[in-house]
């Protein structure tokens, strides 16, 4: 993915989550201390992380992605609060 999201001429997404808090971040962007942990020597700058609360957490929080047709970002994400 790393490479790919090099090259794309434009921003990428990753969604993931499985025990994990919310959290939005570029893990492979130039500083990041991410590549120093996987090991990678190019950044991609455009990759964008979007980690969601995890199910074994008891969490009942949904993510709301919103897409903005001009400007940027590109996304937005906003974690709502679900009924508990």
């Amino acid at each position: 993915m790393m490479h790919e999201s090099r090259h794309f001429d434009g921003q990428v997404y990753l969604f993931n989550g499985d025990s994990h808090r919310f959290n939005v971040d570029r893990p492979l962007a130039a500083g990041s201390s991410w590549l120093d942990f996987y090991g990678i020597t190019h950044a991609a700058d455009s990759l964008h992380r979007v980690t969601v609360d995890g199910s074994d957490l008891g969490e009942s929080d949904w993510l709301k992605v919103t897409v903005h047709r001009r400007g940027h970002p590109l996304l937005t994400f906003e974690q709502v609060p679900g009924a508990s």
